[in-house]
């Protein structure tokens, strides 16, 4: 008799114990979880968030070369360089427009020169020399990289990814901060690229 009451009482213990478990549980997640105070977010919002974090900054940009107005113009940050040749008036009829990358995005600070195409004279009689091509580090894909004397695939994923890292390179020099680029490859690379 007494065992079967023990059994009583611990089950009617452990029923308590249930109950009690799922009122505190509701309790608690009801309070702390799930408010129904809480105002709802729609994804436009969401999306309102994310593009007030991302909205576009006032850079300054040198733009040369073949353009109707070569000056410093302010553009915003997420602008390409065809935006920066239209800032400027756009480009003269002796541009050589193809031989430059106008989709490159910009960042501040950047010198953009519009070459002219070969043996155009300009109105005072000179004749107007090709602006240099050098390949711009800063902007370059791997296959523009790999077109460099002594960079290969694996030397120009390294300076894409030192890029990605520290930002834009300041100057050349940097680059000796690459594994594998030294002072002697700097050297053989110097009359080749361009930061601007």
């Amino acid at each position: 008799m007494e065992v079967n009451r023990k059994k009583d009482i611990a089950g009617i213990m452990v029923l308590l114990l249930i109950i009690g478990s799922i009122v505190v549980y509701r309790w608690y997640t009801n309070t702390f979880f799930l408010p129904s105070s809480l105002p709802e977010i729609t994804e436009k919002e969401i999306g309102d968030t994310v593009a007030d974090k991302e909205e576009p900054v006032a850079i300054m940009v040198h733009v040369a070369g073949a353009v109707k107005n070569p000056g410093v113009y302010s553009l915003l940050s997420n602008s390409r360089a065809f935006d920066a040749v239209a800032a400027a008036g756009g480009s003269l009829p002796e541009a050589d427009e193809h031989a430059f990358n106008l989709a490159q995005p910009l960042y501040d600070g950047q010198r953009i020169a519009i070459p002219f195409k070969v043996g155009v004279v300009l109105p005072d009689g000179v004749s107007a020399v090709p602006l240099c091509t050098r390949i711009n580090i800063n902007t370059a894909s791997a296959s523009e990289l790999e077109t460099l004397p002594g960079i290969g695939p694996a030397r120009a994923a390294d300076i894409i990814k030192y890029r990605e890292q520290h930002g834009f390179f300041k100057d050349i020099e940097e680059l000796v901060e690459i594994p594998g680029i030294g002072p002697k490859t700097l050297e053989n690379l110097r009359d080749h690229i361009t930061i601007y």
